[in-house]
């Protein structure tokens, strides 16, 4: 599946200068302003590192950005870190109760650990429910 998904991936950044007014043009959605053209679900994995620039006489650095404000319906971000991947995930409240978005995120969480312990099984034999539940 993560073959699948990487070779998904590198023909997709192929195109990925194509302009998006183009794209949703060519495809002729409806447009509606308040939410996204083409998907309501965002994955994006981040695997810059977080560095300082010099210039001279100037630092600059990245700024954590506190935005409350969901893009998306449902977006998960995942940040390689040298400890790990940290995981975020931001929903519309509108939509999804917090108790809903917590019970993704165990049921991601357990899907993720049976995979890091059972990499060659299929995914469909894997259990994403904890044991508590």
């Amino acid at each position: 599946y993560l073959q699948e998904v990487k070779e998904h991936a590198l023909r997709a950044y192929e195109h990925q200068d194509y302009p998006f007014e183009e794209l949703v043009e060519k495809l002729n959605v409806t447009r509606d302003t308040s939410r996204n053209a083409l998907f309501d679900t965002m994955f994006e994995l981040k695997t810059m590192e977080q560095q300082e620039f010099e210039l001279k006489g100037l630092t600059l650095s990245s700024y954590p950005l506190d935005n409350h404000t969901a893009k998306f319906d449902l977006s998960l971000e995942a940040i390689e870190q040298p400890e790990g991947i940290l995981c975020r995930l931001e929903y519309s409240t509108a939509l999804y109760k917090p108790e809903t978005m917590t019970r993704l995120a165990q049921h991601f969480a357990e899907i993720v650990r049976a995979i890091a312990y059972h990499p060659q099984q299929p995914l469909a034999v894997l259990n994403m429910v904890t044991a508590e539940e």
